[in-house]
């Protein structure tokens, strides 16, 4: 990242606190075929794919009004409404979870195509935070990755249930969420418990954004620390 995007790279250690606490490193990282070896300061290929499908486009479609002043439609507005996504989640599905989890560090959002409203942009929900930094400082023993008790469970990834994150995000009111749009070249860094989710690609774009752990050697946590920045590259 520091030869691809050096803005963003600098944006990372300033709100890291140095580049000393940015993990440059190589970790095994659990893959289909075993583990594999992963560069924690370099945007990998790893590409999230989300081609959306003929039947969202045509919902989409045909809450379309053309008479409409709005950029977005009221039926639009219902269709991407958060509260309907059903994949709610904090990434890392390879470790045991604590408050001070090396493994999670920003959790950056890399666009690499432009996604617009209804394009299937990552939606974030900032105001979960607290509740997630909570959640973890009340099981000093670990969780899994679904958030549930870690005791006597080996295996971080056997078996996985969103019902926690659901119930996170429910009282959360719609302004309280956010769609990580952007144009090509865009990066969100974002807190590491953001809690996040696909969204339908309504408009068939090519890509949703790539996202990457950034870890550090030693990360304090806030209530919310994300930035975005433009034209990072």
């Amino acid at each position: 990242m520091r030869d691809f995007c050096p803005r963003a790279w600098a944006a990372i250690c300033e709100l890291s606190g140095g580049e000393d606490r940015v993990d440059t490193g190589v970790q095994p990282v659990p893959g289909v075929d075993g583990d594999e070896d992963i560069d924690m300061a370099v945007i990998s290929d790893a590409f999230i794919v989300n081609v959306g499908s003929k039947e969202d486009k045509s919902k989409w479609d045909d809450a379309i009004d053309h008479s409409a002043k709005d950029s977005l439609t009221a039926g639009q507005k219902r269709l991407l409404d958060p509260h309907d996504r059903n994949n709610w989640h904090v990434d890392g599905d390879f470790f045991h979870h604590f408050l001070d989890s090396p493994q999670q560090g920003l959790l950056p959002i890399v666009l690499f195509s432009d996604i617009k409203t209804g394009g299937g942009a990552t939606y974030i929900c900032p105001p979960a935070i607290p509740t997630m930094a909570q959640h973890l400082a009340d099981h000093p023993e670990g969780v899994m990755p679904d958030m549930t008790s870690a005791i006597h469970r080996d295996i971080p990834y056997e078996t996985f249930s969103s019902d926690f994150y659901q119930k996170v995000v429910e009282p959360i009111s719609k302004d309280g969420f956010e769609m990580a749009t952007g144009k090509a070249g865009d990066i969100y860094l974002l807190h590491p418990l953001m809690v996040h989710s696909a969204a339908p690609n309504y408009l068939r774009g090519m890509l949703r954004p790539h996202l990457q752990r950034i870890t550090f050697a030693d990360l304090i946590y806030q209530n919310l620390v994300s930035l975005r920045i433009h034209r990072s590259r």
